[in-house]
């Protein structure tokens, strides 16, 4: 990837149409961390944070936590998943994905919980996954 074309591209669409919001075509931007820091590098230097949304594996994050500051820095904030993710493990060995229901639900938990720690907006969608959840 072409780290000015993806700056060129954001640019033009922020610029001269007033594009802020973005949906990731990738099912797996966070698979490797290299991904989502080509993609801090094509947004950093635009004049407001951009609202990216796309799949990730949350089995993915719960193994590189890290990678949560690294989201929000970029405005990756709508999160999408397979209904497969928080299902059985047949289902999840079956397509290939790793991670048990338990490191999905791990995942989500952390990301759940950073979004209310740094943002308001997100309080409401933090006590739903709670009683989703089921946590007292």
């Amino acid at each position: 990837v072409d780290v000015e074309e993806l700056k060129q591209f954001f640019s033009d669409a922020y610029h001269k149409f007033g594009i802020k919001t973005f949906m990731v075509a990738d099912d797996t931007p966070n698979e490797e961390t290299l991904k989502l820091e080509i993609l801090w590098e094509a947004v950093k230097d635009l004049p407001e944070q951009m609202s990216i949304g796309g799949f990730n594996r949350f089995d993915v994050l719960a193994k590189r936590p890290e990678q949560i500051k690294l989201l929000d820095k970029i405005g990756f904030h709508s999160h999408l998943f397979g209904i497969e993710s928080l299902g059985e493990d047949k289902a999840r060995k079956t397509i290939g994905k790793g991670g048990s229901k338990e490191d999905m639900y791990t995942g989500l938990l952390i990301r759940a919980l950073w979004l209310a720690y740094h943002t308001t907006y997100q309080r409401h969608g933090l006590l739903a996954l709670i009683k989703l959840l089921k946590i007292n």
